[in-house]
Protein backbone atom coordinates (compact mmCIF):
# COMPACT_ATOMS: atom_id res chain seq x y z
CA UNK A 1 0.00 0.00 0.00
CA UNK A 2 1.07 3.29 -1.18
CA UNK A 3 0.56 6.23 0.74
CA UNK A 4 1.45 10.23 -0.25
CA UNK A 5 1.26 12.47 2.64
CA UNK A 6 1.21 16.32 2.55
CA UNK A 7 2.69 18.90 5.13
CA UNK A 8 3.49 22.34 5.92
CA UNK A 9 5.77 23.00 8.69
CA UNK A 10 8.47 25.47 9.62
CA UNK A 11 10.92 22.80 11.13
CA UNK A 12 10.74 19.93 9.36
CA UNK A 13 13.06 17.71 11.07
CA UNK A 14 10.54 16.81 14.22
CA UNK A 15 7.60 16.58 11.46
CA UNK A 16 9.75 13.73 10.08
CA UNK A 17 10.63 11.70 12.79
CA UNK A 18 6.81 11.64 13.95
CA UNK A 19 6.10 10.70 10.54
CA UNK A 20 8.72 7.88 10.37
CA UNK A 21 7.13 7.05 14.60
CA UNK A 22 3.82 6.61 13.01
CA UNK A 23 4.97 4.45 10.47
CA UNK A 24 7.26 2.47 12.61
CA UNK A 25 4.20 1.76 14.84
CA UNK A 26 1.22 0.94 12.88
CA UNK A 27 2.88 -0.28 9.63
CA UNK A 28 6.26 -0.39 8.47
CA UNK A 29 8.62 1.74 7.30
CA UNK A 30 8.14 5.35 5.23
CA UNK A 31 10.29 5.53 2.18
CA UNK A 32 12.28 8.32 0.70
CA UNK A 33 10.91 11.97 0.15
CA UNK A 34 8.51 11.86 -2.97
CA UNK A 35 8.98 7.93 -3.87
CA UNK A 36 5.41 7.62 -4.55
CA UNK A 37 4.49 10.67 -6.02
CA UNK A 38 4.48 9.33 -9.81
CA UNK A 39 1.86 6.82 -8.37
CA UNK A 40 -0.57 9.86 -7.50
CA UNK A 41 -1.46 12.76 -9.88
CA UNK A 42 -3.69 15.75 -8.89
CA UNK A 43 -7.18 15.63 -9.62
CA UNK A 44 -10.89 17.64 -9.20
CA UNK A 45 -12.59 14.81 -7.04
CA UNK A 46 -16.43 14.87 -6.16
CA UNK A 47 -18.15 12.40 -4.41
CA UNK A 48 -21.74 12.71 -5.44
CA UNK A 49 -24.92 10.75 -4.01
CA UNK A 50 -27.50 8.81 -6.15
CA UNK A 51 -30.65 7.50 -6.11
CA UNK A 52 -31.76 4.81 -8.11
CA UNK A 53 -30.10 4.21 -11.61
CA UNK A 54 -32.13 7.14 -13.78
CA UNK A 55 -30.03 9.71 -11.16
CA UNK A 56 -26.69 7.89 -11.60
CA UNK A 57 -26.79 8.02 -15.34
CA UNK A 58 -28.08 11.86 -14.83
CA UNK A 59 -25.69 13.36 -13.00
CA UNK A 60 -22.64 11.05 -15.15
CA UNK A 61 -24.34 13.09 -17.66
CA UNK A 62 -23.81 16.53 -16.15
CA UNK A 63 -20.38 15.61 -15.09
CA UNK A 64 -19.03 15.08 -18.87
CA UNK A 65 -21.08 17.89 -20.33
CA UNK A 66 -19.27 19.98 -18.02
CA UNK A 67 -15.95 18.76 -18.55
CA UNK A 68 -15.47 16.04 -15.83
CA UNK A 69 -13.00 13.52 -17.28
CA UNK A 70 -13.69 11.01 -16.25
CA UNK A 71 -16.37 9.16 -14.01
CA UNK A 72 -17.46 5.85 -11.75
CA UNK A 73 -20.46 4.98 -10.84
CA UNK A 74 -21.11 2.96 -7.60
CA UNK A 75 -24.00 1.64 -5.90
CA UNK A 76 -24.95 5.17 -4.33
CA UNK A 77 -22.71 7.35 -5.14
CA UNK A 78 -20.80 8.91 -8.36
CA UNK A 79 -17.46 9.75 -8.81
CA UNK A 80 -16.00 12.94 -10.65
CA UNK A 81 -12.79 13.29 -11.89
CA UNK A 82 -11.73 16.39 -13.88
CA UNK A 83 -8.66 18.11 -14.06
CA UNK A 84 -7.34 20.81 -11.54
CA UNK A 85 -8.17 23.51 -13.79
CA UNK A 86 -11.36 22.47 -14.47
CA UNK A 87 -12.32 22.27 -10.83
CA UNK A 88 -14.31 25.31 -10.42
CA UNK A 89 -16.33 25.22 -14.10
CA UNK A 90 -17.64 21.25 -13.14
CA UNK A 91 -18.16 22.59 -9.68
CA UNK A 92 -20.28 25.48 -10.78
CA UNK A 93 -21.84 23.42 -13.76
CA UNK A 94 -22.73 20.78 -11.26
CA UNK A 95 -24.30 23.21 -8.49
CA UNK A 96 -26.38 25.11 -11.49
CA UNK A 97 -28.39 21.79 -11.95
CA UNK A 98 -28.84 21.31 -8.44
CA UNK A 99 -26.38 18.53 -8.01
CA UNK A 100 -24.64 19.25 -4.55
CA UNK A 101 -21.75 16.97 -4.20
CA UNK A 102 -21.59 15.16 -0.43
CA UNK A 103 -17.57 15.77 -0.96
CA UNK A 104 -15.30 17.89 -3.26
CA UNK A 105 -11.69 18.72 -3.22
CA UNK A 106 -8.51 19.10 -5.54
CA UNK A 107 -6.71 15.90 -4.06
CA UNK A 108 -3.95 13.14 -5.11
CA UNK A 109 -6.11 10.57 -6.98
CA UNK A 110 -3.97 7.10 -6.85
CA UNK A 111 -3.17 5.59 -10.50
CA UNK A 112 -3.25 1.85 -9.41
CA UNK A 113 -5.50 0.42 -6.62
CA UNK A 114 -3.76 -2.07 -3.67
CA UNK A 115 -6.47 -4.36 -3.21
CA UNK A 116 -6.63 -5.55 1.38
CA UNK A 117 -8.85 -7.92 3.27
CA UNK A 118 -10.55 -5.87 6.22
CA UNK A 119 -8.09 -6.79 8.85
CA UNK A 120 -5.14 -5.91 6.74
CA UNK A 121 -7.13 -2.63 6.05
CA UNK A 122 -7.79 -1.81 9.73
CA UNK A 123 -3.88 -1.74 10.52
CA UNK A 124 -3.29 0.73 7.43
CA UNK A 125 -6.06 2.94 8.62
CA UNK A 126 -4.55 3.14 11.86
CA UNK A 127 -1.69 4.83 10.15
CA UNK A 128 -3.45 7.03 8.14
CA UNK A 129 -5.50 8.08 11.46
CA UNK A 130 -1.87 9.22 13.07
CA UNK A 131 -0.87 10.07 10.40
CA UNK A 132 -3.83 13.06 10.19
CA UNK A 133 -3.40 13.42 14.01
CA UNK A 134 -0.07 14.91 13.21
CA UNK A 135 -0.51 19.15 13.29
CA UNK A 136 1.76 19.35 10.56
CA UNK A 137 0.34 16.73 8.32
CA UNK A 138 -2.02 18.80 6.03
CA UNK A 139 -3.71 15.55 3.83
CA UNK A 140 -3.18 12.18 3.61
CA UNK A 141 -3.76 10.04 0.44
CA UNK A 142 -3.66 6.14 0.19
CA UNK A 143 -4.30 3.68 -2.61
CA UNK A 144 -5.94 1.45 -0.55
CA UNK A 145 -9.49 -0.39 -1.71
CA UNK A 146 -10.91 -2.49 0.89
CA UNK A 147 -12.13 -6.08 -0.48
Amino acid sequence: MDVYIEGLTDNKNPTAAEVRFAFNKNWGGPGESGCVTFMFERKGFFVIETRGDEKGEQITLNAIEAGAEDVVEHPGFVEVLTEPEAYHDVMEALMNKDITPLESEIAMVPNVKTFLTEEEAEEVLSLVEALEDNDDVQSVYHNLEIL
